[in-house]
């Protein structure tokens, strides 16, 4: 038996990208649709249901997550990210753009799956993708976004590990 949740959303453009972007990916930190339902008007997605909700809701109170548990998520949230930076697109990588802990939800033994990709961007690897439009949250924009108004893809990665 496999515990689900149901979300209704409308058949607007934001839906079927965030739907067409999620069904793509493959891994272990990234929530994957289990099933939609389509009509004219609506979609009913339904996902997996993550037993300990998103890690926001745990951060606040010191004693509800150890050390290790919180750089076990942390480092399973990098893992999602390497993945879509990296290895889920030959010839584009993804860029989130709204990475934040409402965005990681936790399952039953704690692992974190990222979700939310109703705001992505996809950039083709190896080439300066300019832009216009940021579709993070404005508190924060990386230093190099800023001076050239577009992404690069770096060839740069670092493996981490949790013992």
């Amino acid at each position: 038996m496999v515990d689900i949740v149901a979300h209704r959303s409308l058949n607007d453009w934001y839906t079927n990208y965030e739907l067409s972007m999620s069904s793509n990916l493959n891994h272990k930190n990234i929530v994957s649709v289990f099933k939609i339902c389509v009509n004219k008007a609506e979609r009913i997605i339904i996902n997996r249901h993550y037993a300990n909700g998103s890690l926001g809701k745990h951060l606040s109170d010191p004693t509800s997550l150890t050390w290790m548990q919180r750089l076990h998520i942390c480092v399973g949230v990098a893992d999602a990210l390497e993945y879509i930076h990296y290895d889920a697109f030959e010839d584009e990588y993804i860029i989130h753009n709204n990475v934040n802990s409402s965005k990681v939800l936790l399952d039953h033994n704690w692992e974190p799956k990222l979700h939310g990709f109703r705001s992505t961007s996809k950039v083709k690897k190896h080439h300066l993708d300019l832009t216009n439009s940021f579709y993070g949250k404005l508190e924060y924009k990386d230093p190099a976004y800023e001076k050239t108004r577009g992404f690069k893809h770096q060839m740069r990665r670092r493996r981490l590990t949790c013992d």
